[in-house]
């Protein structure tokens, strides 16, 4: 099918006047089906010019609650050192999270909290087990 309402010079009568012509074509042609498209235009990678990526996003990602929740269980059991905390969680995160895999790297805050993390984290749970008894 040609489109049927072409005009050659924008004016406000032809407009009116093709979609006048549009109407009585679909009126006509009651069998038409149409379809629905969506494009989607994704950014490269050199668009990223304001804001860190690779490996160093990791810096900017929460920690994961399943760590955090290992850090809230050793500090019931009575871990008191951030040190002490961070060789628990490389263990945890080696042996059960990342098993025979490659370990993440240790930019990746999700799985390798900073010691201000790990501070915060362990004041949290201490509160938390105060509160609960």
């Amino acid at each position: 099918m040609g489109y049927p309402a072409q005009i050659s010079t924008d004016s406000l009568k032809r407009r009116r006047k093709a979609s006048e012509r549009l109407r009585e074509y679909f009126l006509e042609h009651k069998d038409l089906t149409g379809e629905q498209w969506f494009y989607i235009e994704l950014p490269e990678a050199k668009d990223h010019k304001f804001h860190i990526t690779g490996e160093a996003d990791g810096i900017h990602r929460a920690v994961d609650m399943r760590v955090v929740a290992r850090i809230h269980n050793w500090v019931n059991r009575g871990v008191t050192s951030v040190e002490e905390m961070r060789r628990h969680l490389r263990e945890y995160v080696r042996s059960e999270l990342f098993p025979g895999r490659e370990m993440p790297p240790s930019t990746s805050r999700q799985y390798c909290p900073t010691k201000k993390d790990l501070y915060n984290h362990m004041y949290r749970a201490r509160v938390k087990s105060r509160f609960s008894n």
